[in-house]
């Protein structure tokens, strides 16, 4: 019912929680919901690499990626998203990556 509704279906960290199914499988799904023309935007979490953040960021980092492990989600996945969208023939596909600082290490104090 929901079939090429939307110009525009912004997610940010569904993926994390696609439990049981598979996360190419909901990548489809969402794709599904956008009309033709239309975007799609995915904001996820890679907590792969060395962290720039504090040993409790770092922890926290730690903790994340076995929580994603126990959800059968993987910490890798955000990585393989652009390869996803390609693959069932999404034009256009851009990335952008952004190492974020956060906790006592951010030079931000609002952060």
């Amino acid at each position: 019912e929901w079939h090429e509704s939307f110009d525009c279906v912004y997610q940010k960290l569904t993926l994390s929680g696609a439990g049981q199914h598979s996360l190419e499988d909901c990548v489809d799904k969402l794709i599904g919901l956008v009309k033709p023309g239309g975007w799609i935007k995915f904001i996820d979490a890679d907590f792969t690499g060395k962290s720039s953040n504090g040993l409790v960021m770092q922890e926290f980092e730690t903790l994340v990626q076995a929580f994603l492990d126990t959800l059968s989600v993987g910490f890798h996945y955000a990585k393989e998203i652009r390869s996803w969208l390609e693959d069932v023939g999404i034009e256009y596909v851009q990335e952008r990556i952004f190492e974020t600082t956060y906790g006592a290490t951010c030079e931000t104090k609002s952060m």
